[in-house]
């Protein structure tokens, strides 16, 4: 059975500030013109700085874990058996014993048993009910009690253990509750929040897009316009809350059925051997959220056009930060670079088949520079990069510019934005997304450029001198190339269909 672990990290949140707490991890040491990735994440710290600052103000757990959703299996989770073994074959021949003996029917409790032990040994979903020795039927018509016991016990391996149910039951109905508690705090206001920030996000997309030369010269800004008008964003939670839930549902129900069928049985292990005969079936019957699905419902954020899914961590982020600039910079980063996935061409077969060559190698020329400036630990830049590279360019066009409107409604001059801690703000919280604490190291497999990398190459745009105003000749600045826009009235007047070399 998969366990719920990174659930367990999650406790009750008490109000703070996220930008606040960022700063903890701030290197003073460094200077921002020198190395900013290192400055506002420093070498040393956790491993993934965000998911870090949650769980340090996740206190003392007030997780209502008695709400009875699935009333029979809760109350075990709650107070376990009253007779507890580790092991199938320790229980089952005695039961089949007890219900032989007694006049009852063998033949259900054998159909089940030949199906238990058939996908424990398999360890894979099948449809197979038995597989050899497995198949277990036909001795209901052995009237021996005596020996069909004694080949039971002989032939039910000992290492068939029967105490992860219970460890999967507790652990699956905490995940219940604590997911419960984390969405109690998506109140309407927050939710609606919410869903104007990313509105936002996409009408400046739009408008980048409507104003890119290349794209107006070549009659096709309406219809890039239109793939962005389709992207919504969800949070994964709500769906797998009740996929979890529809599976512990199946299981109090096959629980109590077992119960009741074996209503007459005196065996102590009863209650076991319905918890496990209900935990197996649906295991098969209901896919189950491993690690990897429980981390993306957590802390990842994604695209399958037209949806981008962004987990629990960025919700409670953008919930527990009240500057709008540090929003933009967390979690409006990722959710802009998410959004111009679906327009950012990389693959022959992508969503679109346009996209600027003259904007794709200015992009990949500043990724190489900062890759050599900023190398820790075999850093390379190559094709793969490009379509996540390009991600970051314009989803930092798309929060400066909402950054900007929000000065100039403000009536504020741009000379009054230069080295405002509003933008620094942004900056700080943007590098936050990508913290690690470990060294920045190039991987074949990771689409993704090297995570210092890609904060370093942001001072491609105009505003990161802005807001740090380094000088010509500091390593920041002699990393810049030539500024790029991918989309946008300062993009290139032509662009070029082009795939890849394989």
């Amino acid at each position: 059975m998969k366990t719920y672990l990174f659930f367990t990290l999650f406790y009750s949140l008490s109000a703070f500030d996220f930008p606040e707490e960022a700063r903890k991890y701030v290197d003073h040491n460094v200077d921002p013109c020198d190395d900013f990735y290192r400055h506002a994440c420093r070498l040393g710290g956790p491993s993934y700085v965000p998911l870090q600052i949650i769980n340090e103000l996740l206190k003392e757990s007030h997780v209502n874990e008695s709400s009875k959703e699935f009333p029979e299996i809760e109350n075990i989770a709650i107070n376990g058996f009253h007779a507890f073994t580790e092991s199938l074959g320790d229980f089952a021949p005695e039961i089949f014993k007890n219900l032989c003996e007694s006049g009852q029917d063998t033949l259900p409790f054998l159909a089940d048993l030949e199906l238990l032990i058939t996908r424990s040994l398999l360890k894979e979903k099948t449809n197979e009910k038995c597989v050899g020795s497995s198949c277990l039927t036909h001795f209901a018509k052995d009237p021996d009690c005596n020996r069909v016991e004694k080949y039971l016990a002989e032939l039910i391996d000992k290492d068939i253990p029967v105490s992860p149910s219970l460890t999967y039951v507790q652990e699956a109905i905490h995940s219940i509750h604590v997911m419960d508690m984390l969405l109690k705090q998506h109140n309407n206001h927050s939710l609606e929040n919410m869903k104007t920030f990313f509105m936002e996000l996409k009408d400046v997309a739009i408008e980048l897009i409507m104003a890119t030369p290349w794209a107006r010269n070549h009659n096709v800004s309406e219809l890039i316009a239109e793939v962005v008008n389709h992207i919504d964003v969800t949070n994964p939670m709500n769906a797998t809350r009740a996929s979890l839930a529809k599976k512990l549902t199946d299981c109090n129900n096959l629980y109590t059925e077992c119960k009741q069928n074996f209503a007459n049985v005196t065996s102590p292990f009863i209650s076991e051997y319905c918890l496990f005969q209900a935990t197996v079936k649906t295991a098969n019957e209901t896919v189950i959220i491993t690690e990897e699905e429980s981390e993306r419902i957590t802390v990842g954020a994604s695209t399958t056009y037209p949806h981008i899914r962004i987990g629990e961590m960025w919700y409670q982020i953008f919930i527990n930060t009240q500057s709008r600039s540090a929003k933009l910079g967390s979690p409006g980063f990722t959710i802009a670079h998410e959004l111009s996935h679906s327009i950012i061409k990389s693959f022959t077969f992508d969503i679109l088949p346009y996209f600027s060559q003259e904007a794709k190698d200015c992009i990949q020329e500043q990724y190489i520079s900062s890759c050599k400036e900023f190398d820790e630990g075999d850093c390379e830049i190559n094709e793969q990069h490009f379509e996540e590279n390009g991600a970051d360019v314009l989803a930092m066009q798309i929060v400066w510019k909402l950054f900007e409107r929000q000065y100039i409604e403000r009536e504020k001059r741009i000379i009054e934005i230069s080295g405002s801690e509003g933008l620094k703000q942004l900056f700080y919280l943007t590098a936050t997304n990508l913290c690690s604490g470990k060294k920045s190291v190039f991987y074949s497999s990771d689409p993704h450029a090297p995570n210092n990398v890609r904060i370093n190459a942001l001072v491609n745009h105009p505003a990161f001198e802005m807001a740090f105003q380094c000088s010509p000749d500091s390593r920041m600045m002699k990393s810049k190339t030539k500024q790029c826009s991918v989309y946008g009235e300062h993009a290139p007047q032509n662009r070029r269909r082009f795939f890849p070399e394989k």
